[in-house]
């Protein structure tokens, strides 16, 4: 994941962008809160909080990784979750990517990563960890 990372925020400095910066302080505080409220599952939200301390959200290609600044009202974690979950069958899923064709979440059921479907929600595929569907939706941009 790392790797990609690397790899993306390159392109978006050479195309004369900044990348975001990495999160730290109160914005990981607020989300440990946020998060430790919503699941138990503690690996999520380390490996979630590892994943901003590399960069605080990510635009790229139709991918979006939410960041975890409160007030962006458009890409970040809590928007993005408190407009999905109006739909019912959204409450099991806390979601943290999307792409114009997929949502990238995790499973408050199974403790499981899944690429779901837009619009239908269908599950397109399974990861058991956040680094491998971070991967695999960084590499499907590039």
């Amino acid at each position: 994941m790392k790797k990609q990372m690397e790899i993306v925020k390159r392109r978006i400095q050479n195309s004369g962008r900044l990348p975001e910066p990495p999160a730290f302080g109160l914005l990981i505080d607020e989300f440990i809160k946020w998060a430790s409220e919503k699941t138990r599952n503690q690996a999520f939200i380390n490996d979630y909080i590892d994943l901003m301390k590399i960069t605080n959200g990510l635009q790229y290609n139709g991918l979006l990784i939410y960041n975890i600044n409160q007030d962006d009202q458009n890409n970040s974690v809590y928007a993005a979750n408190r407009i999905w979950w109006e739909l019912e069958w959204n409450r099991r899923y806390i979601f943290l990517a999307d792409s114009s064709i997929s949502w990238y979440c995790f499973d408050l059921t199974d403790n499981k990563f899944y690429e779901l479907d837009k619009p239908s929600g269908d599950q397109i595929q399974e990861f058991s960890c956040l680094e491998d569907l971070i991967t695999n939706s960084i590499s499907d941009v590039l």
